[in-house]
């Protein structure tokens, strides 16, 4: 299957002014696209740049096909970011953003000897332990997929009596799922750059020592923060969470000074 390449698809284009410090590039859960992140700037002070992954099949690349294997959608994401980005950035995933985040990251390092100046990773068990409960599968039927994700949660109820809508969102829902069940760890070398790590309470599918394993992974400083809430605390806890995060950054920054 062909897929754009074009760089500046990905994500809007990064203007740097002499007072950008950092893009903050967030990448998000399955099924999800940039409106996740649309309060984000609000929250951050304007010397962090947030960057949404912008990923075919959904919003404004809904006539794109969908990725549905890791290694292409990393190293896509990885030469978009490796070609535009020219100051210090840092990720935030959450779920199957978390491991995607974590792989681009790896991507750049070998690859272009660049590495975030801090990975954020949210509501992920640690890559190599296997999910807990197993994905669904991306060939249920429609009705079988929508009573699955009514019970996981993070799309609002009201969107599930929008026919029109979900025929749009299904497929990309599908394709995600499809890039979960495709993805396994391989080991590598540990990343340079400190690790934080966000969890919810009450979330089932990744807990506190299913969090804490992600410390094996940096040769840099660890951190785990929990947040009330399951799986999808983030929709709750957007504005805590993005100051958490800026002031982990403007940390960073400092440190690599």
């Amino acid at each position: 299957m062909n897929y754009s390449r074009v760089a500046d698809q990905w994500f809007s284009p990064i203007q740097v002014t002499p007072q950008t410090s950092c893009v903050l590039f967030c990448f998000p859960y399955a099924g999800g696209g940039t409106g996740i992140f649309r309060h984000w700037p609000d929250f951050l002070s304007s010397d962090i740049l947030a960057r949404p992954i912008q990923f075919p099949g959904r919003e404004a690349r809904i006539h794109e096909a969908p990725y549905t294997h890791v290694l292409p959608l990393v190293e896509a994401i990885a030469e978009a970011i490796a070609a535009q980005c020219r100051v210090p950035f840092a990720f935030f995933g959450h779920s199957m953003g978390a491991f995607l985040s974590f792989e681009v990251a790896n991507y750049l390092h070998l690859h272009y000897q660049r590495e975030p100046v801090h990975l954020f990773v949210s509501a992920q068990r640690a890559p190599h332990l296997p999910p807990k409960i197993p994905y669904p599968s991306s060939t249920l039927s429609d009705a079988d997929l929508v009573d699955v994700l009514r019970q996981v949660g993070g799309i609002p109820a009201s969107l599930f009596s929008n026919a029109l809508l979900m025929r749009f969102l299904l497929p990309s829902i599908r394709a995600d799922l499809a890039v979960c069940s495709d993805y396994q760890y391989k080991e590598g070398l540990p990343l340079n750059c400190p690790i934080s790590v966000f969890g919810g309470e009450d979330d089932h599918q990744a807990n506190f020592s299913d969090l804490e394993a992600w410390k094996r992974y940096t040769l840099g400083s660890f951190g785990m923060q929990m947040w009330k809430g399951g799986h999808f605390f983030l929709q709750q806890e957007q504005e805590r969470l993005v100051a958490t995060i800026q002031t982990a950054i403007l940390h960073s920054l400092s440190r690599s000074k």
